[in-house]
């Protein structure tokens, strides 16, 4: 699992942690990729959340967008790609 984290966060032009009032959601995490940015959330299922963003970063590659994975849990495992 730690060569997982290593080969995506690597590839991430930029990531981010907030916390306190300044933030949208508490504890959040993102990635940026190039104009694809990951909303990773707060650590809760982190492993789970990077391996689907490892999953789906094949089909958004040269796109546009916010990929969702703040809400995903294993019983709410949908994730949104708006694109911009």
């Amino acid at each position: 699992m730690c060569c997982l984290f290593t080969d995506i966060f690597a590839s991430a032009d930029e990531i981010r942690s907030c916390s306190g009032n300044n933030c949208f959601h508490e504890n959040s995490i993102t990635a940026e990729f190039g104009k694809m940015k990951a909303e990773i959330g707060d650590s809760g299922y982190l492993v789970e959340k990077v391996m689907r963003l490892d999953a789906v970063m094949p089909q958004l590659k040269g796109k546009k967008g916010t990929l969702h994975l703040e809400n995903w849990t294993p019983l709410t495992t949908d994730i949104i790609f708006e694109p911009d």
